[in-house]
């Protein structure tokens, strides 16, 4: 290896050092040979050879020379070039980066983003308000330890699904350290980076409706937790949602939880807004009840059994079990309960005829049941929706289409399903205090549900004010934290 640098170094060097030896050779031929003509002739070629190959050889140098030079300076063009760019780039990107931040701090609703690791990587004033936390006790901590064991016991399913790619919208209550309880509205939005792999997820959190004062309790009433027994249940949530998110029998899990009756059903009242009387209208609520009668709301194990095909089994379950809690007094059948049911009961042939023999079985009227399908699955799925649905209809029940507001009303698709409730989206309805636009949206839907003899329901009403401009509106019913919250079905008697 060092022979060749030796070389390569002493390279330029060899034409000189071979054009003296032949000068040597020529000046020596003619000491020797006394001036004799035909070496001197034949030396003096050679000389002249070895001139013109060395004069030859620094030509082709210098050309390569300037050529490189050229390239370098093009290069370093090139390169200040980018340089520049790159830097108004930066500034760009970092202008941009203050702004988001900027308008980020001036939401009124809370903003934080999580990495894979399920770590804040960013957050706003507001979840820095809800999280009663400073900005060390956030940043780069992981999302339990941020929002506390119960909190995050639970969004724990969102936040997985957010960061498996799939955004999810979840409506829940949020109580306050100082006693009142809030609706919230939470939106998990996956992030991806610019490979297009998933790099986290927004949790953006908005007020649904301000707080709900808690009642004050009476003289007879219970007493508050005791911290301690506060930490414990929050402790239990988070080790019951590390069990339905990392066991390996969910399914198993939660069919015996079907079987063994560990669903608890509760209700929340639809009170009507119009003047004239009316049965007594609720909507059924589901929750997960274990041994200890710990509850577990839907947003952990809904999305469970979904992914595990059972939630045509807890749509069965619903209606038996409601059924037969309503056959136990004549008095229960004169109400008309809502049950929600969900995209896989769409495609279960025989859910309808399910329906049909529990209401045989306990001698109950198809009229008291009102079943709620999502807008969008009618819409994606209108053939197979048709069939179910009339199927209901000939047993008696009624049927109601929830989330309607976010696209244009399908009233060729209302026609012909014969739908009997329109149950507007809740972030509609959010938002008629604030925005004319979205009021106005209200209004249209009212008109045109009382053209076709349909009547409204107004879901997540969560203040006074939002009552009388529904009522204003021409809406039929109200359904929200503002008229009744989610109370055990047993309690209606």
């Amino acid at each position: 290896m060092k022979i060749r640098v030796l070389i390569r170094a002493a390279n330029p060097y060899l034409g000189v050092v071979g054009v003296v030896a032949l000068l040597a050779m020529l000046l020596g031929a003619i000491y020797y040979t006394w001036l004799e003509l035909q070496w001197i002739a034949f030396l003096a070629g050679i000389l002249v050879a070895a001139v013109l190959a060395l004069v030859s050889r620094a030509s082709q140098s210098e050309w390569v020379l300037l050529r490189r030079t050229a390239q370098l300076a093009a290069l370093r063009d090139k390169f200040a070039e980018e340089t520049v760019a790159r830097t108004g780039a930066e500034e760009k990107l970092a202008a941009a980066d203050r702004a988001g931040r900027e308008i980020g701090e001036a939401l009124p609703a809370m903003l934080a983003r999580i990495d894979g690791e399920q770590r804040c990587r960013f957050h706003n004033r507001a979840f820095r308000k809800l999280t009663e936390k400073g900005v060390r006790a956030i940043d780069g901590r992981p999302l339990r330890e941020v929002l506390g064991a119960a909190h995050y016991a639970a969004i724990a399913q969102y936040v997985v699904q957010a960061l498996a790619g799939r955004a999810a919208i979840v409506e829940r209550t949020q109580s306050l350290p100082d006693g009142t309880t809030v609706s919230l509205l939470e939106q998990y939005l996956p992030l991806s980076d610019e490979t297009g792999k998933e790099a986290g997820c927004f949790l953006l959190v908005t007020n649904a409706g301000g707080a709900v004062d808690r009642p004050a309790l009476s003289s007879g009433g219970a007493e508050p937790l005791a911290p301690e027994r506060v930490e414990e249940q929050a402790l239990y949530a988070d080790a019951i949602a590390r069990e339905l998110t990392e066991g390996e029998n969910i399914a198993v899990r939660l069919k015996a939880a079907l079987e063994n009756d560990e669903f608890r059903l509760y209700v929340q009242t639809i009170m009507p807004l119009a003047g004239a009387p009316a049965p007594p209208f609720f909507e059924i609520l589901s929750r997960l009840q274990d041994e200890e009668n710990n509850l577990l709301p839907p947003g952990v194990f809904v999305p469970l059994a979904e992914n595990h095909g059972l939630l045509h089994l807890l749509d069965r379950w619903v209606v038996q079990r409601l059924l037969r809690w309503a056959s136990e007094a004549p008095a229960r059948r004169n109400a008309l309960y809502s049950i929600n049911v969900s995209a896989t009961t769409l495609g279960d042939p025989g859910f309808a005829t399910h329906v049909r023999e529990q209401l045989a079985v306990f001698g109950l009227p198809g009229a008291m049941l009102c079943f709620e399908f999502a807008e969008t699955e009618v819409l994606n799925r209108p053939n197979a929706v048709t069939i179910p649905i009339r199927e209901l209809r000939e047993a008696g029940c009624r049927v109601a289409l929830c989330g309607v507001g976010r696209n244009l009303m399908p009233i060729g698709m209302l026609r012909r399903l014969q739908v009997d409730f329109l149950k507007i989206d809740s972030r509609v309805i959010y938002n008629i205090e604030r925005d004319a636009a979205e009021l106005a949206k209200v209004r249209a839907i009212g008109r045109v549900a009382r053209t076709m003899g349909i009547a409204t329901i107004a879901e997540l009403v969560e203040s006074n004010a939002a009552i009388e401009l529904l009522r204003s509106a021409g809406i039929d019913f109200a359904q929200g934290f503002a008229i009744s919250q989610p109370r055990p079905l047993q309690e209606l008697e």
